[in-house]
């Protein structure tokens, strides 16, 4: 049995997988979406399915903050992972950091006011650059401020301070796909490599690193298909 347990990040929700969810489908793969529930969706927390069948592959596809977000067990017992964009402490040790939590700062106040539905704007758009809002990430914009958890928002942003201890996410056997982007403007080059050094140490085999030179934190398009299918052949 083929399997994928996805995670959005922050800010996000499951919509963000709709093409390459489709894409995965038509290749047999039995796709699970978790959904933290910042907005209208309800808190969704998958685990995998029992099957001994062959070939038994367990797929973590996580996004950003994703990686803090899933259920520990689940990324245990994961045979591969795709870390896009990720890291185990946002915040960096470079000369940025103080300058990043004081943004930050600022982004906590607009949550706690009608502020929020400006703020999600401002981060997808700047997520996603250099490309447009693709139709998924549309809706996002159209909420109403009662379909907004603002509480959950805030309670998953200060996690962006945390430094991570523990940073045994994965089995030392997972196989990992690390997928970077060279235009992210969310998250500093510095988090990434901090995380691609732990996990060198960490996993039997080094994560397979791949960087895209024309995206952004949010990678759009179907370009990650086919590298995510070809790392998994």
């Amino acid at each position: 049995m083929k399997q994928i347990i996805t995670q959005h990040g922050w800010c996000l929700n499951s919509n963000m997988w709709f093409n390459l969810k489709n894409k995965f489908k038509e290749e047999n793969y039995y796709w699970q979406d978790n959904e933290r529930g910042y907005f209208k969706g309800k808190f969704k927390d998958s685990k995998w399915k029992e099957n001994n069948s062959d070939p038994n592959l367990k797929i973590i596809l996580s996004h950003s903050l994703g990686t803090q977000l899933i259920n520990r067990n689940v990324l245990k017992n994961a045979s591969h992972a795709i870390l896009i964009n990720s890291f185990f402490n946002f915040l960096p040790k470079s000369n940025r950091r103080n300058l990043i939590k004081r943004t930050l700062q600022k982004m906590e106040k607009k949550i706690q006011t009608k502020e929020v539905k400006t703020l999600i704007r401002e981060f997808i758009t700047r997520a996603i650059y250099p490309h447009s809002l693709e139709k998924n990430f549309r809706e996002l914009l159209r909420l109403n401020y009662e379909d907004i958890n603002s509480n959950l928002l805030l309670d998953d942003l200060k996690k962006l301070y945390t430094e991570t201890k523990n940073n045994n996410y994965f089995s030392r056997d997972c196989k990992i796909l690390i997928i970077q982007s060279k235009n992210d403007l969310i998250l500093e080059d510095d988090s990434i490599k901090e995380l691609i050094k732990i996990l060198n140490i960490k996993q039997n085999k080094n994560p397979k690193i791949i960087q895209l030179e024309d995206q952004g934190h949010i990678v759009v398009g179907n370009s990650i298909f086919n590298i995510i299918k070809n790392w998994l052949a």
